[in-house]
């Protein structure tokens, strides 16, 4: 799960602008911790998933955005 996260998570950053970037950052800091007070694995590897899914969501959701920015000009 780790490293399907941190794949998205890099392939997020990039399309953002910088103050969504900085809101990310801050966003993603507070998740590691709620994630290492998480116990149990079964219970960690579902706030892993949780996180996976939000972040696909929110890369198709900008990437949208982004192509229909393109398609305006």
């Amino acid at each position: 799960g780790d490293r399907q996260l941190n794949r998205i998570y890099r392939s997020l950053i990039p399309i953002l602008q910088p103050a969504e970037r900085e809101g990310l950052i801050k966003e993603e800091r507070a998740w590691i911790l709620q994630r290492d007070a998480t116990k149990g694995s079964d219970a960690k590897e579902k706030v892993v998933q949780d996180r996976i899914g939000e972040l696909s969501d929110r890369v198709a959701r900008k990437v949208t955005e982004l192509n229909s920015q393109q398609g305006g000009e």
